[in-house]
């Protein structure tokens, strides 16, 4: 299969081309080290604090090299056929992409050995698969909270009574865009909603502690 290289990942890339060979080395050794995250800026500040380098620039290398990955899963190639596909597709477009000393071969080897990391970059690539794979995706909620009067037949009297209102809106993440929609509450609904979302989070603890035991590990979110 003849790969090529998306214009939007020809500087990425090509940075990791240049990188000096110790500094490969370090970054494949921290990256093994490395605990699987749910999030991948989670295990960019893990690898960035091992090699003493900016979390952004760790973060924008693991987010092309996970990219490679999922891209080489879904077409079922093999570490080593991925990596020697890219450096074809790289010589292509020289000298955009040049490695360091014009060594092909240590880059290529660099691909396959980073694309063959799956208990740390693989795992956390798929982890935002995982949950992205939805066709609506949960964005943020809010809650308005408003009294509506009941009048009079005489609108010009004063409000006979009055009842609350909670106004639910729920933004979600599309394959396109963010949309949202809005649902009307009275207290009882409220009331149902937070029972609701309190049996999710005692769910979420028994399942987690059941996963603990047969040795399967949660992946967690980062505190906020």
């Amino acid at each position: 299969m003849e790969l090529t290289i998306p214009k939007e990942q020809e500087k990425a890339i090509a940075k990791l081309a240049t990188t000096p060979l110790e500094r490969r080395e370090a970054f494949i050794t921290a990256l093994a080290r490395s605990t699987p995250a749910y999030l991948m800026h989670s295990l960019a500040e893990e690898v960035s604090r091992e090699l003493h380098a900016p979390t952004n620039e760790i973060h924008e290398v693991l987010m092309t090299l996970a990219g490679m990955y999922t891209f080489a899963v879904s077409k079922g190639m093999k570490p080593s056929e991925f990596a020697s596909g890219i450096v074809t597709a790289a010589k292509r477009i020289e000298p955009k992409i040049t490695p360091i000393n014009n060594d092909w071969v240590s880059f290529a080897s660099f691909l396959e050995r980073v694309l063959s990391l799956e208990r740390t970059l693989g795992v956390t690539a798929k982890a935002a698969e995982v949950k992205l794979e939805q066709e609506r995706v949960y964005s943020d909620a809010r809650v308005m909270t408003d009294l509506r009067p009941i009048f009079a037949n005489d609108p010009a009297a004063p409000p006979l009574s009055a009842v609350l209102i909670h106004n639910l809106r729920i933004a979600f993440v599309t394959e396109n865009d963010t949309q949202e929609f809005f649902v009307a509450l009275d207290e009882r609904d409220l009331d149902d909603l937070i029972r609701t979302l309190q049996r999710a989070k005692a769910k979420e603890k028994t399942l987690k502690s059941f996963a603990e035991r047969t040795g399967l590990k949660c992946l967690d979110l980062p505190p906020e």
